[in-house]
């Protein structure tokens, strides 16, 4: 893939994460109104958010320095 590609590519991809990012803190806040979530499960959902939170980090720095 070229840098124009890239470039052309990562606002959507920053976009897709971010609704991603949206339904999983949907999830987290449903399991942790839920008397049955069990915690592991909150702590999944919430790595997971984590991971997206630092991807869409990294392609701002990435489209910064550019």
């Amino acid at each position: 893939m070229t840098a124009q590609a890239t470039a052309e590519s990562a606002p959507s991809r920053i976009q897709a994460l971010r609704n991603k990012h949206a339904i999983i803190n949907s999830r987290i806040e449903e399991a942790q109104r839920s008397p049955s979530a069990a915690d592991f499960h909150i702590r999944q959902l919430k790595k997971q958010r984590l991971q997206i939170q630092e991807e869409i980090e990294s392609f701002r720095k990435k489209r910064a320095s550019s």
